[in-house]
């Protein structure tokens, strides 16, 4: 079967409304649990050989991550899929205002080779959770793994809506020609130029997990012992090939001293005299990327490590001094087992090199001084940040569960016992879908049934236009062509920055981590840089339980838990209005003819205003039940 006619299977699956149903979804889901389940042993069997990943790194970083995101995901789903009630102004005070989430149709998830179960499968389970057909491409450089995917899906999933596809990049090509609604990728960023550039063709949203250099910031506050630790533990798993790992370290000379004989007296223990000889370090995937990774050797000054062997895609544990920002290991992302040191002076200094640099996808920030780790979130971008630790997965379960609050429930059943909104006919899938529907009536079962089985860019019942002044998530028309006309292709989803006036000049770190307990340091480091995340004291532990992600270079969008959910549901605007008079007569001053009269009460209707701040209650009651609980154990005693 060719791509195009998986695609149009797939497409008339979902105009069916088949993947629509959440009792659906939930069934799907728990056949892709019982698939890992039942498949626990083969999975490790795979990674080990395409990477010959240890089975504690294995079930660490991908069998369990991958469990525990879809039992998280099975645990929530229904609470994920209920309708948003956002505020209204005077205006909109008598309709019914909002968000649903809708599925964007038929989605592609292209995998990685280095985490190539965990990087496939997460989103692959977003996707089936958000009530989307996913064609699903696994990276043909691990081939164990991409054939485990390829054979053992289809024997739990549903292939009338979820259908894998394998083949190298001749296949992707061709397969990134059809007409997709949404496109997940993860891997290079140079693939994700090609990805994103085909994605704007059909205008179709995506998200790009890339990579870059992720730097980790350490000063003399921190513990050095303990950091060196979690810095070489962030580094050398999976031989370095983590697009969240370490890429360099920002520190002083003496810091540097004290990291080096603790990084001598950590790699010994974990991995012996003779590295190449332990069974828990990986290898590298490939002799092409050994090839590139030695390369980087050639010319540095190696102060632990360098070993190789070709034959066996073999490079210790390495670490490099005396390095500067024009050699080569400087210029792209490592992806290996080598982590090179550069001096800096302060916080200050360590700043003004990484916003120099493309946004890494993940800072390491390692320090005890809050105003360093401040300094940090604020002065610099990333994808997300760590504080003293790296890649330690938290588990998300509680993180997640954002509506089990009694008043958070109450509130659910009153934006969906209301009914009403709109959009007919599942047949509008078949073409472009459109920016807006309107649609005229009292019948609750029809306008249900519009919401349910249609997808459009919102809805408004009873009225036309005046949604567009409630908060509501809008994407216009206008804003593809204004993204295209600036050069950026399709709009970017899920992208998020905060521009604070310095010209970044550069592409900027997936990460940056920051080994630090000077609080200014770590403040200036957050506050002056820019990067996809930011870890302070260690690295990679900030993955699993924050959304991740990275900005620029290093990626756009986000995902892990419910924030993959969101990523592949368009977020619906509805307005509900009935035909009371008195709330047409409220409204009637939009009327022609015109007058200072009608504009003041508008202005008076529409004027934003502040509430009350109620931030303090949760506290002020948790005093109270104190206060009770005191009184009533005085009483009985």
């Amino acid at each position: 079967m060719s791509f195009s006619d998986i695609v149009q299977q797939l497409r008339t699956t979902f105009n069916s409304g088949k993947t629509r149903d959440v009792d659906f979804r939930l069934n799907q889901l728990k056949a892709l649990l019982r698939c890992y389940e039942e498949n626990t042993a083969e999975m490790a069997n795979v990674l080990a050989a395409d990477l010959r990943k240890h089975k504690q790194e294995a079930h660490l970083l991908e069998i369990e991550f991958i469990l525990n995101d879809l039992r998280n995901t099975l645990y929530n789903l229904r609470e994920w899929v209920k309708p948003e009630k956002p505020e209204k102004s005077l205006v909109n005070v008598m309709d019914g205002v909002y968000i649903y989430k809708d599925p964007y149709g038929v989605v592609l998830v292209i995998g990685a080779w280095n985490y190539p179960l965990q990087l496939t499968l997460v989103p692959v389970a977003a996707a089936i959770a958000a009530g989307n057909c996913v064609v699903i491409k696994p990276s043909e450089v691990a081939p164990a793994s991409a054939k485990f995917i390829a054979e053992t899906l289809p024997k739990y999933l549903s292939q009338d809506c979820y259908r894998v596809v394998t083949g190298g990049p001749k296949e992707t090509s061709e397969l990134l020609k059809e007409k997709f609604d949404y496109v997940f990728y993860t891997g290079s960023g140079r693939v994700g130029k090609i990805i994103h550039q085909a994605c704007s063709e059909n205008l179709t949203p995506c998200t790009l997990e890339l990579g870059g250099k992720s730097p980790c910031y350490l000063d003399g506050t921190a513990n050095i012992a303990i950091a060196a630790r979690r810095i070489l533990w962030g580094k050398f798993i999976n031989a370095g090939q983590t697009c969240i790992a370490p890429d360099y370290i920002l520190c002083s000379k003496q810091v540097q001293k004290q990291f080096l004989e603790e990084a001598r007296k950590v790699l010994n223990e974990w991995y012996g005299a003779n590295p190449k000889d332990s069974p828990d370090l990986c290898r590298i995937i490939n002799q092409n990327h050994f090839q590139r990774l030695t390369s980087l050797l050639k010319g540095a000054n190696v102060a632990i490590g360098g070993e190789t062997d070709l034959q066996d895609r073999y490079i210790s544990p390495t670490i490099l001094i005396d390095v500067k920002s024009t050699d080569p290991v400087m210029q792209d992302e490592i992806f290996g087992p080598i982590l090179p040191i550069l001096n800096v002076d302060n916080a200050y200094d360590a700043i003004k090199f990484i916003n120099s640099r493309p946004p890494p996808l993940v800072m390491y920030i390692f320090t005890l001084d809050t105003k360093i780790q401040e300094l940090f979130v604020t002065g610099t971008r990333s994808g997300s940040m760590c504080l003293n630790d790296t890649i330690m997965h938290a588990k998300p379960l509680c993180l997640y569960i954002f509506s089990k609050n009694v008043t958070d429930q109450r509130l659910m059943i009153e934006n969906t016992s209301s009914g009403g909104v709109c959009v007919n006919d599942t047949l509008m899938h078949c073409a472009d879908k459109p920016l807006c529907l309107y649609i005229f009536t009292e019948n609750i079962e029809d306008r249900d049934a519009f919401i349910a089985n249609t997808s459009s860019g919102g809805v408004c019942v009873n009225d036309a236009l005046t949604h567009f002044a409630v908060r509501l998530p809008l994407q216009l028309s206008v804003m593809y062509n204004m993204f295209r006309s600036l050069g950026f292709g399709s709009p970017v989803y899920l992208y998020r920055f905060n521009c604070d006036g310095n010209d970044f000049g550069s592409d900027k770190p997936l990460s940056i981590y920051i080994f630090s307990e000077n609080e200014k340091d770590r403040k200036a480091i957050i506050e002056n840089t820019s990067c996809g995340g930011i870890c302070i004291n260690d690295t990679m532990a900030h993955v699993a339980a924050l959304p991740f992600g990275g900005v620029g270079p290093s990626g756009m969008g986000s995902y892990h838990g419910k924030y993959s959910f969101d990523t592949f549901v368009h977020k619906k605007s509805c307005l509900t209005k009935d035909f009371n008079p008195i709330g047409e007569k409220l409204a009637a001053s939009r009327y022609p003819p015109y007058s200072e009269s009608k504009l003041s009460f508008l202005s008076t209707l529409l004027k934003k205003r502040q509430g009350i701040n109620l931030h303090f209650l949760p506290y002020l009651l948790m005093f109270g039940i104190g206060v009770a609980s005191t009184l009533v154990v005085s009483t009985i005693l």
